[in-house]
């Protein structure tokens, strides 16, 4: 019995990888730019993200992310063996890093339970910024993802810092209660997949209804001349109601947010026959979560 207890506890330490990585940081002829500098060799297959800094993998549920921290003693915390272990996750991986002849990095693997997901996560400190790389797959720790990723993310390099601004993050005024937002900011929009996203704030007693599926039914189809497909959801303190309408050259999405004080906001998202207008509705949704 200890025999076989003591085989086991051979097997699992064999699974995890401690080795040190040395990584020269040098940006290789094939390697793409992604973001904020950081450049890595990524499959040609791959699909820019429009929702995050980095790529997603069409059809195999996976993805490559860069973001910034502000802390890296913080981030270097959330990701120790300890903490991902209190987060129910298994350590395939937990290697520290030389990274372009310093130290201030490490290269992380485990298999995230409660999500059922594979990470990859790469993070490198370098100057006053704290650059995390993230992979991660839906599959087993053993699917094919796992090296693919694996080879993308360990090619990472970090040249000059370039500010990367966030989709929807620049402010075009109609008037006091009304504004415009565009995925490139720029208004017109130069994207291909066109979308304009108006936000319009409406005071207590401004809205004459109370029938407020319907109003916005009105709203929208006035837009497309076409009929609509409508949903609501209970907020916390409100409602939430939608409104879908397409037509040959449009997508529309219309948006009514009610408190219980009686304010509303409408958000309205109009793009051409490429826009995935359901992806955006939901993007500004998740940026609006204190607005009422």
């Amino acid at each position: 019995m200890l025999l076989l207890f003591c085989f086991a506890i051979l097997n699992i330490t064999r699974c995890q990888e401690t080795s040190l990585l040395n990584l020269v940081g040098e940006k290789g002829i094939y390697d793409t730019e992604i973001g904020y500098g950081v450049s890595m060799r990524v499959s040609l297959s791959y699909k820019k993200a429009k929702s995050y800094i980095g790529y997603q993998i069409p059809l195999k549920m996976g993805s490559i992310s860069i973001e910034l921290e502000p802390d890296f003693d913080a981030i270097k915390h959330y990701y120790k063996a300890s903490s991902i272990s209190a987060r129910e996750g298994k350590i395939y991986r937990d290697q520290p890093v030389i990274y372009n002849n310093h130290s201030n990095a490490l290269y992380v693997e485990y298999y995230d339970s409660p999500q059922k997901r594979y990470r990859l996560i790469l993070i490198i400190k370098q100057e006053d910024r704290t650059y995390v790389i993230k992979g991660f797959h839906r599959g087993r720790p053993e699917h094919l993802l796992t090296e693919e990723l694996r080879k993308a993310i360990l090619t990472t390099s970090i040249g000059s810092f370039k500010n990367q601004e966030k989709e929807f993050s620049k402010v075009f005024i109609n008037d006091v209660n009304s504004f415009n937002y565009t995925r490139d900011n720029k208004y017109p929009t130069e994207e291909p997949d066109a979308i304009v996203v108006t936000v319009t704030n409406f005071q207590k007693g401004e809205i004459q209804t109370n029938d407020h599926i319907k109003y916005l039914e009105n709203r929208i189809s006035s837009i497309t001349d076409s009929d609509v497909v409508n949903s609501n959801e209970k907020l916390t303190n409100g409602m939430l109601y939608r409104c879908l309408s397409t037509n040959n050259n449009q997508r529309v999405m219309g948006i009514l947010l009610t408190s219980n004080k009686g304010d509303n906001i409408i958000v309205e998202c109009v793009g051409n026959e490429k826009a995935d207008i359901v992806a955006v509705s939901n993007l500004i949704l998740s940026q609006m979560t204190s607005v009422m």
